[in-house]
């Protein structure tokens, strides 16, 4: 499911990312070939109430693979 800041319009703070529910109940984050180094993370409940904001860093795990493969990270912990 791609997902934005509620209420905004996309710009270059609020890009698109995917984001999946996973089977233990956590959600993993997309971002395709970008490796922001901060991203601000946003929740809102069912009735569109925002509930938590932060900004957190992410600190890259680089494949080995050839054409440098997937990129990982730590979980982000709310």
């Amino acid at each position: 499911m791609p997902a934005t800041g509620s209420g905004a319009d996309p710009t270059s703070s609020t890009n698109l990312f995917m984001v999946t529910r996973q089977d233990d109940g956590t959600w993993a984050l997309g971002f395709g070939m970008s490796m922001p180094e901060v991203v601000e993370i946003r929740l809102f409940d069912a009735q569109n109430t925002l509930i938590h904001e932060s900004e957190e860093s992410i600190s890259w795990t680089h494949s080995v693979e050839p054409c440098g493969g997937p990129s990982t990270a730590d979980p982000i912990v709310l």
